[in-house]
C-alpha cells in the first residue's frame, strides 16, 4: 500500500515538472508533422504501466505514460530517435533507432521489474 502511495505521489510530481518543462519549449514549424507514439507495459504480467518516464535522448523532449500506459512526441523532424525509458523497481531500458519516417511510428514496449 505504502509502495502504491509512493509511485502515485512520485508520478504526480514528475508530471508537473514534465508540464512546466513542456511549457518552456520553442514551438516546431508547422512543416514537421511526424510523431512517435507508444504503450508500455509489464514484461511479465502484460498490464499497462502508468508514470514511466519516457526521454527522447538528446532532446528536451520529456513526457509521462498515461493511466493506460500510452504516451506520444508530436511534431518531431524526420530522423532516427533513441528513447529512454524508466519507471520505479524496474530495469531502465534504451530503445534506439525508431524512424520517424512516416506521419506516425507506433510502439509496444515491455518493461522488466527488478
Amino acid at each position: 500500500m505504502k509502495k502504491g502511495i509512493f509511485i502515485f505521489v512520485l508520478s504526480l510530481t514528475l508530471s508537473i515538472f514534465v508540464s512546466a518543462a513542456e511549457a518552456e519549449k520553442t514551438s516546431v514549424p508547422p512543416a514537421t508533422t511526424m510523431s512517435i507514439n507508444g504503450v508500455i507495459a509489464d514484461l511479465d504480467t502484460a498490464e499497462t504501466l502508468a508514470g514511466v518516464l519516457v526521454k527522447i535522448e538528446g532532446t528536451d523532449y520529456v513526457t509521462l505514460t498515461n493511466l493506460d500506459g500510452k504516451f506520444s512526441f508530436k511534431g518531431l523532424q524526420e530522423g532516427d530517435y533513441n528513447l529512454e525509458l524508466s519507471y520505479i523497481s524496474y530495469e531502465e531500458v534504451k530503445v534506439e533507432n525508431i524512424k520517424a519516417q512516416n506521419e506516425t511510428q507506433s510502439l509496444d514496449l515491455k518493461l522488466k521489474s527488478e
